[in-house]
C-alpha cells in the first residue's frame, strides 16, 4: 500500500493537467481533515458535517463530490505514513490565504466535538509549519476558528 502512495504523488509531481491538479489537492486538503477529525479515534458526526460543509466553502464541491472524495481521503489518511505526502502538495499549489484558509478549516474541525484534544492541536500546528503559514497567522486561524 505504501508503494501505491508513494507512486501516487510521483505522479502527481509529474502532471500538468490543472483540473488533475486541483482535484489531487483537494484530495489532501480532505485528507489532513480526516486525520484531524480521526486523531482522538472518534470521528464523529460533527466532525464530518464539518469537513463537508468545509468542501463546499473552500472547494465549492457539491455533497456527492464531496462524499466521494472523503471516502478517498480517509483511506489516503489511514494509509498515510506522513503529513509531508499531502503538506507539500498543499505548500506548492496554494497560495497564503488558501493556506490559511485550510488552517482555520481544520481548527473548525478540532473544534466540532467540543474539545481540542492535545494531539489536534499538535497536528494542526506541524501542517502548519510544513506548508510554511506563520505562526501568528497560525494563531489567527485558532482565533477565526474558535466557535
Amino acid at each position: 500500500m505504501i508503494s501505491k502512495l508513494k507512486a501516487f504523488f510521483t505522479e502527481l509531481a509529474t502532471q500538468t493537467n490543472p483540473e488533475v491538479k486541483q482535484s489531487s489537492i483537494e484530495l489532501c486538503c480532505f485528507s489532513l481533515m480526516c486525520i484531524i477529525a480521526n486523531i482522538d479515534n472518534d470521528f464523529d458526526e460533527n466532525e464530518r458535517l464539518t469537513i463537508k460543509e468545509l468542501g463546499k466553502e473552500l472547494f465549492s464541491l457539491d455533497d456527492s463530490t464531496i462524499s466521494d472524495i472523503i471516502k478517498d481521503a480517509e483511506q489516503s489518511a489511514h494509509d498515510s505514513t506522513s503529513l509531508h505526502q499531502f503538506t507539500s502538495t498543499i505548500h506548492e499549489h496554494l497560495q497564503e490565504k488558501d493556506k490559511f484558509a485550510l488552517i482555520v478549516g481544520l481548527w473548525k474541525i478540532a473544534y466540532a466535538d467540543g474539545s481540542i484534544d492535545k494531539y489536534e492541536e499538535h497536528i494542526i500546528r506541524r501542517v502548519a509549519e510544513l506548508i510554511y503559514l506563520d505562526h501568528a497567522r497560525f494563531t489567527e486561524a485558532k482565533h477565526v476558528a474558535k466557535p
